[in-house]
């Protein structure tokens, strides 16, 4: 074969290539904006999708069941041992409740970080494991190092599966590094948040006051990394954490063969119309650039 024909060859797969499509899996919380109530019962027809100004087709749409959620509870606000361990048993008593089948890991930081040796789908083990992670949280030092234990967290998933999320317990102190919205952008996991519960070791009772106030205090940025993500601020932690983790759909969206993130809209067809109230989605703010892999994937089949 001579290189003419080889560069004819060439050209003419590139074209190919170029007019394929990938499809990429999309986490998706979708919620009636008068009830604040989850949107049940949705299907691929009911949502309409758009990169730039053209259309594009959402393939379908499954609910989130069973994704893996790595737990991760800033201790750096409880300043003694005595409040720490309080609100580290408080978290092993409500992992137990977690749904049997559900690969969950827990971290705990402040300047630094621990987590669990792995991802268990057994409820038992898994607090068998947070258990002994418990006495390494008194030596993680009073200051909270955000983006570092973010970035850890995000390596513990290694190869991304769709539904990953990090399930954040934290009021977002200290700084938030530039590049977490990137990293969270290419690794395509979701940031769900929960707040801190208030510190009762001074003798005070926790109000439903403190509500308001606590989401008062925390920080915009994490906020507004976590809309990125498709992820949102879910209220405080407690037994039903796992509704904020493994809420929500995910969703195959077709998208062109781009190598870059690309932005999109999603809105839910005939909401407004049928029930009279606005509906409100929240998703990753980019569609996440096509990989080698999924590239490879669109080829017919039966080609190499």
């Amino acid at each position: 074969m001579n290189i003419r024909l080889l560069c004819i060859l060439a050209f003419i797969f590139s074209s190919y290539a170029g007019a394929q499509q990938c499809t990429t899996s999309v986490l998706v919380n979708a919620f009636d904006a008068r009830t604040k109530t989850t949107l049940h019962g949705l299907r691929a027809s009911d949502f309409a999708a758009s990169i730039g100004r053209e259309a594009t087709t959402v393939d379908s749409v499954r609910p989130v069941f069973r994704n893996r959620v790595l737990v991760l509870l800033d201790v750096s606000r409880y300043k003694n041992d005595s409040s720490r361990n309080a609100l580290l048993q408080s978290t092993v008593d409500d992992l137990e409740e977690s749904p049997a089948g559900m690969p969950v890991m827990f971290g705990a930081f402040a300047e630094r970080a621990v987590f669990t040796a792995n991802f268990s789908s057994d409820p038992e083990s898994l607090a068998a494991s947070v258990k002994l992670t418990v006495p390494r949280a008194s030596s993680l030092g009073g200051k909270s190092n955000l983006t570092n234990a973010l970035h850890q967290a995000l390596k513990k998933f290694g190869q991304h599966r769709p539904g990953d999320t990090i399930l954040l317990v934290s009021n977002g102190d200290g700084r938030l590094g530039r590049s977490l919205a990137r990293d969270f952008a290419r690794s395509g996991a979701r940031l769900q948040l929960l707040m801190n519960a208030p510190d009762t070791s001074d003798g005070h009772s926790f109000s439903l006051f403190a509500a308001f106030a606590a989401a008062d205090q925390i920080n915009p940025n994490l906020i507004k990394l976590a809309n990125s993500t498709g992820g949102v601020l879910m209220g405080f932690m407690n037994s039903e954490w796992y509704d904020a983790a493994a809420s929500g759909y995910l969703l195959e969206v077709r998208e062109s063969q781009s190598r870059k993130p690309q932005s999109w809209r999603l809105q839910v067809r005939n909401y407004d119309d049928e029930f009279g109230v606005e509906s409100v989605l929240f998703y990753p703010l980019q569609l996440p650039a096509c990989s080698v892999p999924l590239i490879a994937s669109t080829r017919p089949h039966g080609e190499s």
